[in-house]
């Protein structure tokens, strides 16, 4: 799977179905999502989008997102996802603490998700690698003196 979302040319010339590949992963998806569903549904006794989904899908992208795995494909690090997911659980109950109502939890996931998008552009990562690096030898060259 990883190597057909890496480079789906050179997969094919090793001798992988790509199309095959993808189709058996979506499948897998597919079940596990059933699964997931089957799970919420026996714990809620009840089936409406409003209460079993509501805003998971922003969970799911700031849980890959927080965990370091790149939003435009590539390598993924399921333990790294998991702990974003803690991460966002974390958030969340938090922000409930602070007695933060639920109807404005997104836009603080968004602001989340707009900050990581925002440090992980290269324009952005080469600007603070370059100040920090700035830091550090005026930091050395106070040591020194």
């Amino acid at each position: 799977v990883q190597s057909t979302g890496i480079n789906e040319e050179t997969s094919r010339l090793n001798g992988l179905r790509p199309e095959l590949i993808k189709l058996m992963t979506y499948m897998f998806m597919g079940v596990c999502a059933a699964i997931a569903g089957f799970i919420k549904v026996s714990r809620l006794s009840t089936i409406n989008y409003s209460v079993i989904a509501k805003d998971i899908e922003m969970d799911a992208i700031l849980a890959v997102a927080l965990g370091g795995n790149s939003l435009s494909g590539g390598r993924f690090n399921i333990k790294s996802s998991v702990l974003g997911a803690y991460v966002i659980q974390f958030l969340t109950t938090t922000l409930y603490k602070f007695e933060v109502r639920s109807d404005a939890l997104s836009a603080y996931k968004a602001a989340a998700v707009i900050i990581l998008v925002v440090f992980s552009s290269p324009a952005v990562r080469e600007k603070l690698s370059a100040l920090l690096h700035k830091r550090r030898r005026s930091a050395d060259a106070g040591t020194k003196a």
